[in-house]
């Protein structure tokens, strides 16, 4: 039942803003999660966050640079959640025209990303990172949940890892809505 090959999968839906420039800023250089496959963050050096009004200075800086160009701004990491004002950032973005977007493994607790969640515009703008090796849980499930039903959801993607198969096609068929 659960034993889909990949090949089975045979559709991706994949939308486009209508944006005209896209900037990708790793906030953090830190994930809280220790990939086997990502290389890209030492998780043992310390944090190096900037202050929130130094973020809003830079988003500042990036409206003035594309002038009147529609640009995206994706908030990456590692893990852009583990910066505490991850959603006053977010709403800095929108405030000045720009376009956010946010890609997290979603690794909060409900409450947390519920009481997160009312500091947030009404915002379609976060992008789930699932990646099944280290989550697989009814929390996650919550959370998306939280997430499509307050209108912050924007896309799932569920990491096809091999090694996690049955639990890659248990969590795609859980999120078939």
């Amino acid at each position: 039942m659960l034993e889909k090959s990949s090949e089975e999968i045979k559709s991706v839906i994949t939308e486009f803003d209508n944006y005209q420039a896209e900037v990708e800023w790793d906030i953090t250089q830190r994930c809280n999660y220790s990939c086997s496959y990502c290389e890209s963050y030492n998780n043992s050096d310390p944090t190096q966050f900037r202050t929130l009004k130094e973020y809003s200075k830079a988003i500042d800086y990036i409206k003035t640079y594309f002038d009147n160009k529609n640009a995206r701004v994706d908030i990456l990491g590692g893990e852009p959640i583990l910066y505490k004002q991850w959603a006053e950032l977010l709403n800095k973005i929108h405030e000045v025209g720009l376009v956010p977007n946010l890609t997290t493994n979603l690794s909060l607790n409900f409450k947390t990303l519920e009481k997160k969640l009312e500091n947030l515009k009404p915002l379609k703008c976060i992008n789930v990172s699932w990646h099944t090796q280290f989550a697989y849980d009814d929390e996650i499930l919550k959370n998306i949940e939280l997430l499509y039903e307050s209108g912050h959801l924007r896309s799932i993607s569920i990491l096809g890892d091999k090694r996690y198969w049955a639990r890659v096609v248990k969590a795609y068929n859980n999120t078939k809505h």
